[in-house]
């Protein structure tokens, strides 16, 4: 699909944009995997444009497809694993990564970060993102 007819599909979604933002270098970036899976399960799609942003063991943020339709969904169920399937790393490293992600992140409604408090540079990154789009913090909704 062209960037022209994405746009303006996305114009034409009335739902909420969520990104769901999870993983990173902690050791227990397998658990934070699997609590954003349980996050997005519970995301109704008629509501929710999910996206996924996944940051790897290596600090690289890997953004997933724009949007886990029901047809994304269908094709399994979205545990961590298939989540990570999504995500692959793309070896840009942890700066690099952060041109194509950023931009995304800018243009939602609500943002779902779901990494360590040991991760704090991430989680600052993320709130000051939220509060620069006037976003709504986790759990709340417009």
């Amino acid at each position: 699909m062209s960037p022209v007819r994405q746009e303006q599909q996305r114009a034409d979604d009335t739902r909420i944009r969520a990104v769901v933002v999870f993983g990173g270098r902690d050791p227990d970036h397998d658990k934070l995997c699997a609590s954003a899976a349980s996050v997005i399960a519970g995301l109704d799609p008629r509501r929710y444009a999910v996206q996924i942003v996944r940051v790897t063991q290596d600090g690289e943020w890997v953004a997933g497809p724009d949007d886990l339709t029901d047809g994304v969904r269908q094709g399994g169920p979205l545990d961590a694993e298939a989540l990570c399937r999504l995500t692959p790393s793309t070896g840009a490293g942890p700066l690099g990564c952060l041109e194509r992600v950023l931009p995304l992140l800018s243009g939602v409604d609500v943002v779902f970060p779901l990494l360590q408090q040991r991760s704090a540079q991430f989680t600052t990154v993320i709130h000051g993102l939220r509060a620069a789009r006037h976003a709504p913090a986790p759990g709340r909704v417009r």
